[in-house]
């Protein structure tokens, strides 16, 4: 774990101005056997795959209710931080908001997103139960 978090620094330290967009795709985990995906557009909506069910983007169903799932990133922040938004489309209020970090390895090809699902606060490291290792899948 010494040597993720090493690598991550290390990458955050590194960024040039330019990558700025470079969360912008869709990136896979596995877990287990599990797949997933998550995915960024450059229009500002994420969606999260799982089962090859999406949840998000410019319109989906959450408890019965037509929502959006957009997304904020900062990368001034060390480690970037990124916020998962979904508003209802009808009340246009914020249905819920999930807060994060990520970094990348340096090659921008493997992306590490922490989550904390449970607490719903932002991060400050990466812990090893909330972080996924993500691989660049298209763009």
């Amino acid at each position: 774990m010494r040597n993720v978090l090493l690598t991550l620094i290390i990458s955050l330290a590194v960024l040039p101005a330019s990558a700025q967009d470079q969360h912008i795709g869709t990136w896979q985990n596995n877990d287990n056997g599990d797949i997933g995906y998550v995915k960024f557009n450059a229009e500002g909506y994420a969606w999260f795959i799982i089962n090859n069910t999406p949840q998000g983007g410019p319109s989906f169903t959450l408890d019965g209710e037509q929502c959006k799932m957009t997304y904020t990133v900062n990368y001034d922040a060390v480690p970037h931080t990124v916020d998962f938004i979904i508003t209802s489309l009808e009340s246009g209020q914020v249905v819920e908001k999930q807060l994060g970090i990520f970094a990348f390895k340096t090659d921008y090809q493997t992306m590490y997103l922490c989550l904390d699902l449970y607490r719903r606060n932002r991060p400050t490291t990466f812990e090893e139960d909330y972080t996924m290792v993500l691989a660049r899948l298209w763009q």
